[in-house]
């Protein structure tokens, strides 16, 4: 064992001529884990924020429906809530938010004036931008700060919202309130929040026509992540006949499928650069080969096991591999610990660059956000796993190995005679 890993270190730092190939396969492996690395903690963090927020404002981690006309949501919170589950009764419809001149179409949450103070989960995902979320009063309400924006209100405004309530006979009636703005919010991600508007709970009970509207009963669990079909049956059977209960994975399954796909995707194509970057090794060490070719002739001549030799490239090939793995992942790891301060210093670099040029010219400028809630979640978790980090280090050592099994077996095939005569 000291004699191949004498050899393997011999080919790694001796001869002059040698040392810039096996640093630029080490640079080569390094740079393609940096974003495979990076792409990896990114899109694991935003996945992660977006689904979360989804789960706490919109999804709740279960959903419950009556099918039964004679069954009390009242009556299921109860239930639940002897049970140890937070329910939350919920009505949603559309209506549409009129201030002044401007309108904008809405989707109205009739949510209980309680659901701020008990809902933990909620807090911790949905900010107050202005005021509170206060539904203590029928005329109450709270509006999305995309919805503030577009209407131009804010706390203690005055507002009408008009909705459309069935009657029998096919009748439509148009039926209009006023209400006074008392908070705004924003869960940091627009596609969640953009067209909410939260209402209280009496006042959407009184209004909407049940054909019209969604009626369900948002439950909260300790563990949104686990065990989700034994959850599910224990909050069937609290509930009793009549409900029908799915979960987080049922409601949002085309969208949390396109995230893990969109992610999916990405670390393929990263991937190929990995790839790529053990070509490199494969090719450094075939010039390797062809360079030492004497060297090898004379270690074969004295009685080195050839299988030894060929080990010896092998590992040669193996320590690019290992070393170039740790310096990406290194860097890559570093990068996604510091990716939302690196995209403010980016931000405020174009920011500042476009300030300068707007003075030049005498112009205005409009800001540029690298994490818009348009698009992304304001600010992005990352939570490095030391078991997926010694994954990637295992994968990129492995590829990295088969990469020099071609070039190590082409040693096998030297003959001492024929090279020495050659040379001679």
């Amino acid at each position: 064992m000291k004699r191949l890993i004498y050899l393997a270190w011999k080919n790694l730092f001796d001869g002059p001529s040698l040392a810039p190939r096996i640093r630029s396969s080490l640079l080569a492996v390094a740079l393609g884990l940096v974003p495979f690395v990076v792409v990896l903690h990114v899109s694991d963090g935003m996945i992660e924020a977006i689904t979360r927020r989804f789960l706490e404002t919109t999804t709740y981690h279960f959903q419950a429906f009556a099918y039964a006309p004679d069954l009390s949501m009242e009556e299921g919170v109860e239930r639940l809530a002897a049970e140890g589950f937070l329910a939350v009764p919920e009505i949603q419809g559309m209506g549409l938010l009129v201030n002044g001149v401007r309108r904008e179409g809405v989707t109205i949450r009739a949510v209980p004036s309680w659901w701020w103070e008990k809902d933990e989960g909620l807090r911790s995902s949905l900010s107050i931008e202005k005021g509170r979320f206060d539904l203590s009063s029928p005329r109450h309400m709270v509006v999305g700060v995309e919805v503030a924006r577009t209407l131009g209100i804010s706390v203690g405004d005055k507002v009408k919202l008009l909705v459309l309530r069935s009657f029998g006979g096919g009748t439509i009636l148009p039926r209009i309130a006023t209400f006074e703005v008392t908070g705004v919010t924003s869960t940091g991600y627009q596609d969640v929040d953009k067209l909410w508007v939260y209402v209280p709970f009496e006042w959407g009970d009184r209004v909407f026509d049940r054909r019209s509207s969604r009626a369900f009963l948002g439950i909260k669990v300790e563990d949104p992540f686990h065990d989700m079909e034994a959850l599910r049956s224990r909050i069937a059977a609290c509930l009793g006949a009549g409900w029908v209960v799915l979960s987080w994975k049922d409601l949002g399954r085309a969208q949390f499928l396109s995230f893990s796909t969109s992610r999916a995707l990405l670390l393929a194509i990263m991937g190929l650069l990995v790839l790529i970057a053990a070509l490199s090794i494969s090719s450094s060490l075939v010039m390797l080969v062809l360079e030492r070719a004497e060297e090898i002739a004379m270690l074969k001549s004295i009685g080195v096991p050839p299988r030894l030799v060929s080990r010896a490239y092998l590992w040669t090939g193996m320590l690019v591999g290992m070393a170039g793995s740790l310096a990406g992942m290194a860097c890559g790891l570093l990068i996604s610990l510091y990716i939302n301060e690196l995209f403010a210093f980016l931000e405020h670099l174009v920011n500042l660059w476009l300030r300068l040029a707007a003075g030049l010219r005498g112009g205005s400028y409009e800001p540029v956000r690298i994490l818009s809630s348009d698009f992304y979640v304001e600010r992005i978790p990352v939570h490095p796993s030391p078991f997926v980090l010694w994954l990637i280090f295992v994968g990129a050592s492995l590829i990295a190995f088969l990469a020099s099994w071609g070039p190590a077996r082409y040693v096998l095939r030297i003959s001492p005679v024929e090279v020495l005569r050659r040379e001679g």
